[in-house]
């Protein structure tokens, strides 16, 4: 809450959603994508690729301490990144499996 009153041109978040409930995570990113919006620059690091998906302009997948994809989320979010990366795979409900 300090840093989105700050108002600050540059405002960085580490799993600002974490341990929330659902609703109260969307409040939260809807926050950070209306700053982003108003011309802030908003880096988040979060690992709901869900919520990644629906609000970020665009998906920095690390792995290793290395820059594994750096696009639009559902380029760095596709299946060959996250079979590599992660080692699962998207389900038809959203959700994901081991592979």
């Amino acid at each position: 809450a300090r840093a989105l009153a700050a108002e600050t041109p540059l405002l960085m978040a580490d799993e600002p959603a974490a341990d929330l409930d659902p609703r109260h995570q969307l409040v939260v990113l809807e926050a950070l994508a209306a700053r982003a919006a108003a011309g802030a620059t908003v880096v988040v690091a979060v690992h709901d690729l869900g919520l990644a998906r629906r609000f970020a302009d665009r998906g920095v997948v690390l792995d290793a301490g290395g820059v594994v994809a750096d696009a639009a989320p559902d380029v760095a979010l596709s299946a060959d990144v996250l079979a590599g990366v992660f080692e699962v795979r998207t389900r038809e409900d959203g959700g994901f499996e081991r592979i």
